[in-house]
């Protein structure tokens, strides 16, 4: 084969990895971020309406909305969906290697042809000890991570949300009652200012009386400002205009058991299910397949090159074959391996520090739950009778003259303070309830509609759970 042929076969070999090389990549597409765009949008989705006729949202249908329009959740779904997609391209091959240019030749005879001459060069690495392989198992235990915080801060912000319902509801009660109050001590202010034209009372009596009349107007003010803050971070879990939301009736919140299960049990609903656990378990078989990624470095890899060349001053041509290989005596990648192996370490550490956390946890919380039920059946079964009671007697002798209005005062003071009481205890058994089940991971009573749960999050559960979705 002559020079012309050879420079023009030379001239097409690159030609042809050049173009494939251009072909191959990916173009970019902008698509930038215009915040006036963005918040027309989230206008037009916090304006929808989710809420019946009375306001009323109940609470599988919050659940829906927050988890089918709910910001913080959408977020963190992209992040796995950033993950999973590293996960589902496989780990290339290295790149090949392509050098070419002239070689000029010199002291050549005069008569010499092909003073300059084209080379080219093809090298290729194939790595050792299973590098691709073990850094495909590292990718795809990364999307599993991702999958399973995806599921984890899921499950944090339904927990979340159980609590936000709540809490809005508790405060609905609060409302109610605080007008009540309010209503009631305007009657008695009234009362008061009649006794007083007819000398019942003095002037002193009514100025108390209007004062604490106005001191529960104040507590009304505040109510509402707690429940706005309440509607604020529950708009935040849905993605939509929580101020819709006007009332929230006791029979859509869970019915709470009498008892608390067995402090054994519970501890057993802690080890399978406990949220940050969940994540030391994944962050551990994350750390385990990076350890090995970084064992298989200490292998050296194998490479090999075909070259192409003329020869100056000649019409011949020459074709090599090179083989090479690391040696690995100074560098065995010690200080990935050191690095990876303590990491894994760490991972234990922080896993059994957070078990010794969580027990405490469960412990406290599950005192507060026994504690919190004898408290309401005292108040209820003692304290609110007794209260009504006296309130009752009080108002009679406060007619016919036996107390006066100070007096009268100082039992409407108590009473007033005994039903707060009585409508704070709900409030702390039920926030004890979900401080108990986020402790453990897992609601343990069902909203109405709610389906029981049976949510151990273990790795080869998690797995196939990640594989039938992705195959939908």
């Amino acid at each position: 084969m002559n020079g012309k042929y050879m420079r023009i076969l030379n001239l097409l070999i690159i030609s042809a990895f050049i173009s494939l090389l251009m072909i191959s990549c990916v173009k970019y597409k902008p698509k930038p971020l215009v915040p006036e765009n963005i918040i027309k949008e989230i206008d037009a989705l916090r304006d929808v309406d989710f809420v019946s006729a009375k306001g009323e949202l109940p609470f599988m249908k919050a659940a829906t909305l927050m988890s089918e329009k709910g910001p913080l959740l959408l977020a963190i779904k992209a992040k796995y969906e950033t993950v999973q997609s590293v996960a589902n391209i496989k780990t290339p091959w290295f790149n090949p290697s392509l050098e070419f240019g002239p070689e000029a030749g010199f002291d050549l005879d005069p008569s010499a042809t092909n003073k300059i001459v084209p080379f080219i060069s093809l090298g290729f690495t194939i790595p050792f000890g299973g590098k691709l392989k073990k850094n495909d198992d590292l990718n795809k235990a990364k999307a599993l991570r991702a999958f399973i915080e995806v599921q984890v801060q899921h499950r944090e912000m339904y927990l979340d949300l159980r609590e936000k319902y709540t809490q809005l509801y508790l405060s609905f009660q609060k409302l109610k009652v605080q007008q009540d109050l309010v209503k009631s001590s305007k009657l008695m202010l009234k009362l008061s200012k009649t006794m007083m034209k007819v000398g019942a009372t003095t002037a002193l009596d009514v100025g108390m009386i209007e004062l604490e009349s106005n001191k529960e107007e104040l507590e009304l003010l505040e109510i509402q400002n707690e429940l706005g803050e309440f509607r604020a971070r529950l708009s935040v879990l849905l993605g939509v205009d929580a101020t819709k939301i006007k009332h929230i009736s006791k029979s859509s919140l869970q019915q709470l058991d009498d008892e608390i299960p067995a402090y054994k049990k519970l501890k057993s609903i802690l080890v399978k299910n406990h949220l940050e656990l969940a994540r030391f378990r994944f962050d551990y078989e994350v750390a385990e397949k990076s350890l090995r990624v970084e064992i298989s470095k200490q292998y050296p890899d194998f490479n090999f090159g075909v070259s192409h060349a003329g020869e100056a001053g000649d019409k011949s041509y020459t074709l090599g074959l090179s083989i090479g290989i690391d040696i690995p005596i100074f560098d065995k990648n010690q200080q990935g391996i050191a690095q990876a192996t303590k990491e894994r370490e760490e991972i234990r550490k922080d896993y059994i520090a957070t078990v010794h956390k969580a027990l405490s946890e469960l412990k406290r919380s599950f005192e507060s739950i026994k504690n919190n039920i004898k408290k309401q059946k005292l108040l209820e079964e003692v304290i609110k009778p007794r209260a009504e009671g006296n309130l009752k007697m009080a108002r009679q002798a406060l007619e016919t003259g036996g107390i006066d209005a100070l007096k009268y005062l100082d039992v409407l003071r108590t009473y007033q303070e005994t039903m707060k009481d009585v409508a704070l205890i709900e409030s702390d058994i039920r926030l004890a309830w979900i401080d108990l089940e986020k402790v453990l991971g897992v609601p343990l009573t069902p909203y109405p509609g709610e389906n029981k749960f049976d949510i151990s999050i273990d790795p080869i559960k998690a797995s196939k759970t990640k594989e039938t979705k992705n195959a939908k």
